[in-house]
């Protein structure tokens, strides 16, 4: 039994959670596994509630309640670590590294973001306002670009935020969608993003226009995400626009990007997987999950 799997970029392995609540590396072709990742050998370690790994596939997240470690996996060895504090009122409930593997974003039970600079140890809070992090309790998406530079952030609210790591500030917004925002995940060289939503669409937005932005572009004052409404519209506050939208039959509840974007992924409530053509915005082919239904 395993959960939160992570396929490798050659498909030959992928990393999982597994029975016991810790990380493994799988192959693929037989089922076997070939490294587990416990960080207090022969005692009872917490188990595992995330994991993410960087997209060359060298570095491991993992993230339990109190806790992100992260794995060198070739030697099988904690490249570095974070211990929640005392003062932090939530616990790590969800995570994911950048495709650099140098930052991590997480967020605790208080809905509260945090980024975590895994090469000088800074911490930084993305979203500071008690009236926000009202509107942010439960799940919601959370991507960190390649490079560590930028957080995008799914509200409710149907809006996507765009933070930077570096300030905390939020230096873009994009509005298009009209329901809660279900999925992102950005291009490998930072200037796509791809989103989907419970308003039965995936979109794709060219975020290009933050490529330009320098260290005093993005000090800026902060404007919460749910204060954006003044931002109407596809078009953003530092011109990035939806450039294509898929519409599939029901609420899109995951997506994914192959690594050449040859294709768009999508999986639906009803248990449609669309694979979108980015060319043509046509759904190429489809499946149906069986014996699934409700996610």
């Amino acid at each position: 039994q395993t959960t939160e799997v992570k396929f490798f970029p050659d498909g030959e392995k992928f990393a999982a959670i597994r029975y016991d609540g810790l990380a493994c590396i799988i192959d693929t072709p037989t089922g076997d596994i070939q490294v587990v990742f416990n960080p207090s050998p022969g005692d009872r370690a917490p188990r595992a509630t995330q994991i993410s790994l960087s997209r060359g596939g060298e570095l491991l997240s993992v993230a339990t309640p109190g806790s992100i470690t992260v794995w060198d996996i070739p030697s099988a060895t904690i490249a570095n670590r974070f211990d929640a504090p005392e003062t932090m009122q939530g616990i790590i409930a969800g995570m994911k590294l950048s495709g650099n593997g140098q930052v991590v974003a997480y967020t605790e039970s208080r809905a509260v973001i945090h980024v975590w600079n895994t090469v000088t140890n800074e911490h930084r809070s993305l979203l500071g306002a008690e009236s926000d992090k009202k509107r942010y309790m439960g799940c919601w998406p959370v991507e960190v670009s390649f490079d560590g530079r930028y957080v995008a952030v799914g509200s409710p609210e149907s809006r996507i935020g765009i933070y930077s790591t570096g300030t905390g500030q939020l230096v873009e917004t994009l509005s298009g969608h009209k329901g809660p925002v279900s999925g992102i995940m950005w291009s490998a060289d930072g200037s796509r993003l791809l989103s989907g939503s419970w308003d039965k669409s995936v979109k794709l937005w060219d975020v290009s226009p933050l490529q330009d932005l320098d260290a005093l572009d993005e000090s800026s004052p902060p404007v919460p995400i749910t204060e954006t409404r003044t931002f109407s519209g596809a078009l953003s506050r530092r011109g990035s626009i939806c450039r294509t939208t898929f519409s599939a039959e029901a609420p899109v509840e995951w997506i994914a990007m192959s690594h050449d974007e040859s294709w768009y992924i999508s999986c639906s409530a009803d248990g449609d997987v669309d694979f979108w053509d980015p060319r043509s915005g046509v759904s190429e082919l489809k499946v149906k999950l069986q014996g699934l239904s409700n996610n």
